[in-house]
């Protein structure tokens, strides 16, 4: 993994390819770089350990025809911050203005870490839940 200078907008709307369903949308902002889905030094290096391995260097379907990169780690959309005007929770993953409004996964963390981020959103998670006050009492509804 390595970090790249990009920006991605995620949509929940209606596609006609879903008849009319709800799905996931990205597009790139206006004034924004695109998201490349060829990393030349990428790309070798898959070469060079699928030569030492006797395997076969293979890319995403995706990528290759249609120039549409791939990713398992969205992270943002809720970052982290010292106050409203740079992020949108508190370190202790309060919303800002809006008491007792918690986040705590990925969407936290503000930058892509340029590694897997498992590890990372379950600390920060943890260290989230470790701010929480204990529940002493229970409601009878």
């Amino acid at each position: 993994m390595q970090t790249d200078e990009n920006h991605l907008h995620l949509t929940y709307r209606r596609r006609w390819w879903r008849l009319g369903g709800w799905g996931v949308t990205s597009k790139v902002p206006e004034g924004q770089q695109r998201v490349r889905s060829y990393i030349p030094v990428g790309n070798e290096v898959t070469r060079r350990m699928a030569r030492k391995m006797k395997g076969y260097p293979k890319s995403m379907w995706s990528e290759v025809l249609l120039d549409a990169p791939t990713t398992a780690h969205i992270l943002g959309g809720c970052s982290m911050a010292g106050s409203p005007e740079q992020g949108v929770v508190g370190f202790n993953g309060e919303v800002f203005g809006h008491r007792n409004l918690f986040v705590a996964d990925g969407s936290v963390v503000p930058v892509n870490l340029g590694v897997n981020p498992s590890l990372t959103i379950t600390a920060l998670s943890e260290h989230i839940m470790s701010k929480l006050p204990a529940k002493t009492e229970v409601s009878a509804g």
